[in-house]
């Protein structure tokens, strides 16, 4: 089976690494939503809550859109080295 040159092994690998940094800043942000959301609680702040509420929903949904990302390109990487079409090399 013909080997894939090193830049492209490099690249998928830099994708997946790109998603979940990308996932790491979306979770970080629902954390900031979720801190606010019991001051909104505290104070009364029903409006400023549900607008919160929305946000986050956005939030979880491009997670979601994320995490589906993240297993597609995953398991070609992994099809690939247990093919022996990435060697482990690539992945040191």
């Amino acid at each position: 089976m013909a080997m894939m040159d090193d830049g492209h092994e490099i690249q998928e690998l830099y994708k997946l690494l790109s998603i979940a940094q990308e996932k790491k800043q979306k979770i970080l942000r629902i954390q900031e939503i979720t801190k606010k959301q019991s001051e909104f609680i505290a104070h009364e702040n029903i409006d400023a809550l549900f607008k919160s509420i929305e946000e986050k929903d956005i939030y979880i949904k491009d997670i979601d859109r994320l995490d589906r990302k993240f297993h597609l390109l995953y398991e070609e990487v992994e099809k690939k080295y247990d093919s022996g079409e990435l060697d482990n090399r690539s992945v040191l």
